[in-house]
């Protein structure tokens, strides 16, 4: 069999997360945001985590153990990012309930939005910023555009 160049369920720009610890996040990232665990490589002192790979609603996510000697880092407490992840699910109130329960930190409580997303955002115990949602209704551009303009009274 030939190898492929772009390996099956790694199309696209995939996240590569960095985080303290890697098992943990792992085991996370499955239980709480239903991921399914594809792949896992020990650090090089066989402890923490080389590299790891996550499948969440049939997209990857890869991520690894923050090693600042490789210039890496996990997020650091109390500074802006750089980034948000953007995960749909079938019930974000009870899926911020959920990761809630297992150690994140809402930061916005599940709201419904102008573009038709009920919505939520949080912190993992990882760091890492998620926003959470649920497609509610199904708006045009143009209605968008109405619904941003009278939000922020343009």
């Amino acid at each position: 069999m030939a190898t492929q160049p772009i390996p099956s369920g790694m199309a696209g720009a995939l996240p590569y997360l960095f985080v303290d610890d890697g098992p943990a996040a792992m085991d996370w990232y499955c239980r709480y945001l239903g991921g399914i665990e594809l792949m896992r490589m020990p650090g090089p002192d066989g402890h923490g985590l080389m590299h790891g790979e996550v499948q969440i609603n049939g997209q990857s996510l890869m991520l690894s153990q923050a090693y600042p000697d490789w210039g890496t880092r996990a997020p650091i407490a109390d500074q802006l990012p750089s980034s948000k992840l953007m995960l749909y699910v079938e019930d974000v109130d009870a899926a911020a309930a959920e990761c809630a329960a297992g150690g994140a930190t809402v930061l916005r409580a599940p709201e419904d939005m102008f573009w038709g997303d009920r919505m939520a955002e949080l912190r993992d115990p990882f760091g890492h910023l998620w926003m959470l949602a649920t497609h509610v209704e199904d708006v045009t551009e143009s209605e968008i555009n109405r619904r941003a303009a009278e939000m922020f009274g343009a």
